[in-house]
């Protein structure tokens, strides 16, 4: 007769097999659930103290019953830690990750308070298989009492939890029975039996149960519950045969029928290296350790796991005489754990080692890059803490997932900053990741990728205007552009003739405040419409967009002076006379004469405020040539007036005919009379020595009668008009003194 009892909780259970086969009775084997304890949330100031004290106090009660395995706090807390959630404040859903992460069946945590003495504490038990909190129980005690509170609490607890646990004898149909597991190995170390074996179809199935026999035919007995597809059997008597058969359990708590049996047998081998260290390097980890004294080993074996993997693996079989490994091609920021076994001569394995646990180095972190600026990108990291640096390698792209091309070197751990401005372009966005080597060249993945955008080009001057109708200049005024300190150096001017023609730069002003520029060198010409752009630039060179354009139509010069006229006839001088020009900023004429046949004209005078100019000290009976130029207060000067043409007044011609003869015993000088009509006289000269001439008579008829006569004298005779000129003197006649 054989009588089964199961009970079952989701995956983890208790389990209290009592089998009896004839009138034998086997002893019950018990797997315990394992349950963990945070510490509680306090609800005020007063129940600080009792945040930790609560979860130990539950724990060493919990404890206490046998029920349980207690997982040790500081466990949970730590993967809770490496998870990134905050203890304070972490949520169910996270917490049941943490808990199906390592293991743990039930997690006991709560809130507390405080007031005037009394304690208020709830209790809480999150079934992390089932995901839901399966009990909540209230505790109300005193300080002094609280210990008794919670002794008294516990039992009730835990009966409440096993109320949680279904116990089921299902009768389902064949076809809705999971397949048993296959394919079992074992494997024999010092003292244990490690069980393996294949699954198929796992995703229904939440659990296997592991039974052992000393018989080939039984009875097996039920000796453990694991997720995974492999089984550990510790503690065995040396050199021992047993035998093993596996059974899945579904997610309906239906279990398979047996698998085949496997054999195994405990063997008694040497014992396990002393593990001395392990250090890490990028991407790899060294491992030290020494075999016990007076061992005679053939080799060691070195296993490793992830902290969130539940088998070891082996990675290297080394011989006896090597104490050294450098297990290589590992992930950055990953933690590792180690264990090591030692082989004898007859190829038996020890148990386990210690278990040493090494976090791989990360990337670098904390990497930031700021943009803003004129093709420069800052960047920051935090210092790398391992001492395996060699240097920081700085990468760059232009997109996320491009070609990451190598920019820098920096051989400094401490320095933690980067100034990128290599060819960067304007208005562009680069990613940055960086890395670390060690001295063998060996080289972490990179960073996460961080972004940073360069500053665009300059803003481009505002209210760009320019001052019309000034001489021979054109001022131009702008509002200076507002902006970063390092961002406009100055400003840059062009002008053209055409407003959609080639514009040439002018200028360039270097003082990003300034608002004003003056086009006058070299000096602009008159009345001509000039067109004119702006830009500002920065501390690279690179220019804004061009403002503008505008205008500017320098001031006309005066127009050349009408109604010149020149009033012949004048002695010795010419009068000119012209009409006053229309603008009312004339300062001045300039007055200009030449003479037939000259090239040019010369200035000879300028006039101010009047309109006529009388040239004076001129030739008898020249001829001159006359025009005038007007010219503003902004020394703009006008085209040339016409030209107009004056002579003087001429002198009288010589007198002709000039004779003597004799009347009434007188000689007499005789002349014609001269053509001019205004001849006023005529002068008498008689020439002497060295070619001077002497003045003997002046008279108003064309005759003169010479009163004495001494000796051979040669006389002429000048016309004298009436504005005083005075003709050249006539043909000379010679008169003589006759003898008696």
């Amino acid at each position: 007769m054989r009588i089964r009892t199961l009970l079952f909780r989701s995956c983890t259970l208790w389990v209290f097999l009592i089998a009896v086969v004839g009138s034998r009775e086997i002893k019950a084997v018990e797997v315990k659930p394992t349950m963990a304890f945070l510490q509680f949330v306090t609800k005020n100031v007063e129940a600080i103290s009792l945040m930790s004290k609560m979860p130990t106090l539950l724990s060493m009660a919990f404890g206490r019953t046998g029920y349980f395995e207690i997982v040790e706090r500081k466990n949970i807390e730590r993967g809770i830690e490496l998870e990134g959630y905050n203890i304070s404040r972490i949520k169910m859903e996270e917490l049941i990750k943490v808990g199906n992460k390592l293991g743990v069946d039930y997690i006991v945590f709560g809130d507390v308070e405080k007031e005037r003495g009394a304690i208020t504490a709830v209790v809480k038990v999150l079934d992390i298989r089932l995901q839901r909190v399966c009990f909540e129980y209230t505790i109300s005690a005193t300080e002094g009492s609280i210990h008794d509170r919670i002794n008294d609490a516990v039992p009730i607890i835990v009966k409440q939890i096993r109320k949680c646990i279904s116990v089921k004898l299902k009768n389902v149909e064949k076809d809705n029975i999971p397949d048993p597991p296959r394919d079992l190995r074992a494997t024999s170390r010092t003292g244990q039996v490690r069980i393996e074996w294949s699954y198929d179809n796992p995703q229904n199935i939440i659990g296997f149960k592991v039974y052992r026999a000393r018989e080939e035919g039984g009875p097996y007995l039920l000796i453990g519950t694991v997720f995974d597809t492999s089984f550990v059997d510790k503690n065995l008597p040396l050199k021992e045969t047993f035998f093993y058969k596996i059974k899945a359990v579904d997610d309906n708590g239906v279990e398979s029928t047996f698998s085949e049996l496997i054999q195994a047998r405990s063997i008694g081998g040497p014992l396990p290296p002393i593990f001395l260290s392990v250090e890490s390097d990028i991407k790899a980890t060294q491992l030290k350790w020494m075999a016990r004294p007076g061992s005679n080993l053939a080799g060691f074996k070195v296993y490793r796991k992830e902290i969130n993997e539940q088998q070891f693996k082996e990675v290297a079989s080394l011989s006896g005489n090597v104490t050294t490994y450098t297990d290589t091609g590992l992930r950055d920021g990953t933690t590792y754990r180690y264990a090591l076994t030692a082989i004898d001569s007859e190829g038996i394995e020890s148990e386990f080692s210690q278990i040493i646990e090494e976090k791989t180095p990360e990337p670098p972190t904390g990497v930031k890059a700021k943009g803003g600026r004129i093709r420069r990108i800052y960047l920051t990291w935090s210092a790398y803490p391992s001492s395996v640096f060699r240097e920081y390698r700085i990468y760059r792209a232009k997109n996320r997932s491009g070609d990451y091309k190598l920019i820098a070197r920096i051989k400094d751990r401490t320095k933690t900053s980067y100034l990128d401005k290599g060819g960067l372009d304007d208005n562009t966005t680069y990613y940055y990741r960086i890395s670390v080597t060690n001295r063998a060249g060996l080289e972490t993945d990179m960073s996460e990728a961080v972004s940073a955008t360069t500053r665009g080009k300059p803003p481009m001057p505002q209210m760009f205007a320019a001052k019309s109708r000034e001489p021979r200049r054109v001022t131009l005024t702008w509002k200076p552009t507002e902006s970063p300190l390092d961002e406009i150096r100055g400003y840059s001017i062009f002008r053209s003739r055409e407003v959609s023609g080639e514009y040439t730069m002018i200028a360039r002003i270097k003082d990003p405040k300034r608002n004003m520029f003056i086009d006058k060198d070299p000096p602009l010409e008159d009345n001509t419409t000039y067109y004119y752009r702006i830009s500002s630039y920065n501390s690279v060179g690179v220019s804004s967009d061009l403002a503008g354009p505008i205008s500017s139509t320098t001031k006309s010069p005066p127009v050349a002076p009408k109604g010149l006229k020149a009033i012949s006839g004048e002695v010795k001088r010419v009068t000119l006379i012209w009409e006053p020009n229309p603008e009312e900023d004339i300062r001045e004429y300039i007055i200009l004469r030449k003479v037939p046949g000259a090239k040019a004209f010369k200035k000879i005078a300028t006039v101010r405020t009047k309109t006529a100019f009388t040239d004076t000290g001129l030739k008898d009976g020249g001829e001159y040539i006359y025009t005038i130029k007007a010219i503003d207060d902004d020394n703009l000067v006008s085209e040339q007036a016409p030209p107009v043409t004056a002579v003087t007044k001429p002198r009288p011609v010589k007198p002709t005919g000039l004779k003597v003869y004799d009347k009434n015993g007188k000689r007499v000088l005789e002349w014609n009379p001269n053509p001019e009509k205004d001849i006023k006289c005529y002068n008498i000269y008689k020439k002497g020595l060295l070619g001077s001439s002497q003045k003997v008579a002046t008279v108003h008829e064309n005759s003169w009668v010479i009163d004495e006569i001494t000796g051979k004298m040669e006389m002429f005779v000048t016309a004298v008009d009436e504005t005083g000129l005075e003709s050249n003197g006539s043909d000379p006649v010679v008169i003589e003194k006759e003898e008696e």
